[in-house]
């Protein structure tokens, strides 16, 4: 890569095959459209062995060479300088290696972008090869390390600086800023306007970008360091910042105006830290792959001044450097543009702040957008914001007429896309000029729908080995939404193993609200003695119904009583005659048998009255056709079963008994008045009783 001060453009006069001592044409090629390769003073690159680098030209008998620039930068004024100011140019080289497998690795140089007191030059006056912005000019330059004469396993080259000024005595002295070798740093700075949300671009680098922010907007100046590699640390870092013009710098509440953020930890800077010369000096501390970042973040407003009077201002970027012993660098603060506001947008909620909808509908929020102070928008759009759950969305455009005053809004989202909880939309909204209305924060609750399972079946089962229990139940949602058989299915538990599971079944064609699902189990699979069913279902979406937990008891012989604590019979008035006293409400007793013959006895106690504890002048009988018998005296036979069957079956011992059959209540003439208690005493027998 050649910095070439002189151009050498003088014919070989003849004689010799490689010309003469005048022969110096190296800088008088012509390119393919015939013009110069180069002017005066330039910058170029190619590969000095290889004969491809030089054209051969034929004067007569003799011939003369000139070399093939590549990339050139030209009329660079490299020479003639009469002062070390003017002489001084700063130059940045970026090499980036092949990747595996390929020998092209990629050249990147810029002359002359900084002015000799480290202040970056405006991107437009930079010479620059090889950035990309242009794909014509600006070029990635593919340069082949193949061509450079390594030996095979060879990896490293020798680079540096070597010159020659021919006849011509020149004084050259170079330094080097930054060698990436020793301490590789990347070095940023941003602009972030956090009224308007964005950042916001850098109008030097980026001049056809929307760099605009507003009188008052709160922002924030980034300036950034990154350690990528090196063979040693920086050591501690001196910086001095030259804040941007037309910023406040006011402190907080606790008398910080930004802070420095390490690796490792943060540290605060203050308001006295800002000197009166609006610069800043902070010492950073020393970088390594240790403490790989560091960010410093100034926080300020955006001040024209009174905005009836102000004037849109372009605020220049300011400059800062970085000094230590193994790293030295200059960035420049983005350049942007401020201005005066007129009016203020502002947002008004036309709907509940605080909601709570459903899974599967949506929820709307609705507003007017309107400038306080009665301004047109003058723009056929507002751009609206959301931000869900603390996460920025993506904007979209509100069309608006450009001479109304107001215009209303309308936005949705999906119930299920926002999930069920409770959620936090904040909605915005910002015109052409970045004005920024206040945010609404809408509190929407997501229910989730309910999966319900119902059930007829009973709480619990007898059943002997050879008997068989079938569970059935019914899915739906609780809101009647459409029920997707394939979403769901039925868990069934025996004594806490191992789920099994059953797809649900439509039970009547077409119907899409609800399904059916039933698992039967036989008394011989799960053995004798007392086992849990427990039952629930569960859709896709993870969504669980309540449990149904059944108890089934499986023996090789069922008897079992069925009775109530609170049996009574008919109030009725004192009589001079003897009476039988009916029953009152319903007196159920069920015999369960299964594989047995039973008979079923009952015996009473008397009826003591509850205030004088003086029995009954009566007692309990049970009258069977004309026959009746006294419960005090012995135990009565009131129901038998001699059949003995391997289903199990329920006997209802009173649903034969009718008004004046059954267990009734005999009582004396002149029976004392008063509520009477006693107790029937069942007796249950697996045989059947023969007296």
């Amino acid at each position: 890569m050649e910095f070439d001060s002189y151009m050498n453009t003088t014919k070989a006069d003849g004689g010799l095959v490689l010309g003469s001592q005048k022969d110096a044409f190296f800088d008088g090629g012509i390119d393919s459209s015939g013009s110069p390769q180069v002017r005066g003073p330039h910058v170029a690159w190619n590969y000095p062995a290889l004969s491809s680098t030089y054209t051969g030209n034929i004067a007569t008998t003799w011939m003369y060479y000139s070399m093939n620039h590549n990339d050139p930068i030209p009329n660079t004024y490299l020479a003639g300088a009469t002062s070390t100011k003017d002489a001084w140019h700063h130059v940045v080289i970026k090499y980036t290696a092949p990747d595996s497998g390929s020998t092209i690795g990629h050249l990147q140089y810029i002359f002359d972008n900084e002015n000799y007191d480290g202040t970056i030059k405006p991107y437009s006056e930079w010479d620059q090869k090889g950035d990309g912005a242009n794909s014509t000019t600006h070029r990635i330059i593919d340069v082949d390390i193949g061509n450079l004469g390594l030996a095979k396993g060879q990896t490293k080259v020798r680079w540096g600086i070597t010159s020659t000024s021919e006849s011509t005595a020149t004084t050259n002295a170079v330094i080097f800023e930054s060698i990436p070798a020793v301490a590789d740093i990347s070095s940023t700075t941003s602009l972030y306007d956090s009224t308007q949300g964005r950042n916001i671009p850098d109008g030097d680098r980026y001049p056809n970008q929307d760099h605009n922010v507003n009188n008052g907007d709160k922002l924030r100046f980034d300036y950034n360091l990154i350690y990528n590699s090196g063979l040693t640390e920086t050591g501690d870092i001196t910086t001095k910042i030259n804040v941007p013009k037309n910023v406040d710098f006011t402190a907080d509440s606790y008398g910080n105006i930004g802070e420095i953020e390490y690796s490792g930890g943060t540290q605060k800077i203050k308001a006295t830290d800002l000197n009166s010369d609006g610069t800043i000096n902070l010492t950073l501390n020393s970088m390594s792959s240790a403490n790989s970042i560091a960010e410093v973040h100034l926080n300020g407003t955006a001040n024209i001044g009174d905005n009836t009077t102000a004037k849109a201002t372009t605020v220049l970027g300011a400059h800062t450097s970085y000094d230590s012993t193994h790293y030295t660098g200059d960035v420049m603060s983005p350049l942007f543009k401020i201005n005066p506001v007129n009016d203020t947008l502002q947002i008004k909620n036309n709907d509940d702040l605080t909601r709570t909808v459903k899974t599967g509908t949506s929820v709307s929020m609705a507003g007017t957008i309107s400038y306080e102070k009665g301004s047109t928008f003058g723009t056929n759009s507002l751009t609206m914001h959301t931000i869900v759950d603390g996460v920025q969305q993506p904007d979209s455009t509100l069309s608006v007429d450009p001479t109304a005053k107001s215009a209303d809004y309308t936005l949705k989202y999906d119930a299920d896309t926002l999930g069920p909880g409770t959620h936090t939309i904040e909605v915005y909204a910002s015109d052409s000029m970045h004005l920024t209305t206040e945010h609404l924060a809408y509190k929407i609750t997501v229910e989730d729908k309910k999966l319900l399972l119902t059930s007829d079946s009973p709480s619990s089962y007898t059943i002997s080995p050879e008997n068989t229990i079938t569970f059935s139940g019914k899915l739906s949602y609780d809101d009647g939404s459409a029920f997707d058989p394939g979403s769901a299915q039925v868990a069934y538990i025996m004594d806490n193993g191992i789920p099994l599971y059953d797809k649900p079944k439509t039970d009547t064609p077409g119907d899409i609200t609800s399904y059916v699902s039933s698992w039967s189990y036989t008394g011989s699979k799960l053995g004798v003695g007392k086992h849990n069913l427990v039952i629930y279902a569960e859709d896709s979406s993870g969504r669980k119904s309540q449990a149904y937990t059944i108890t089934v008891n499986v023996t090789t012989k069922v008897l079992s009583l069925e009775s109530n604590k609170s049996y009574s019979f008919q109030t009725t008035n004192q009589s001079a005659e003897s009476k039988l006293i009916k029953r009152s409400g319903d007196w159920d007793l069920k015999v369960t048998s299964a594989k047995t013959a039973w008979s079923l006895t009952a015996q009473s106690t008397p009826l003591m009255n509850s205030s004088t504890n003086l029995p009954i002048t009566g007692t309990m009988v049970y009258r069977e056709g004309l026959n009746q018998y006294s419960l005090e005296d012995d135990p009565v036979l009131i129901g038998s079963d001699s059949t003995v069957s391997n289903d199990t079956k329920v006997t209802d011992i009173t649903k034969n008994w009718t008004s004046s059959t059954g267990i009734l209540l005999s009582v004396a003439p002149d029976t004392e008045a008063g509520t009477y208690t006693g107790k029937i005493n069942w007796t249950l027998t697996d045989s059947v009783d023969t007296n």
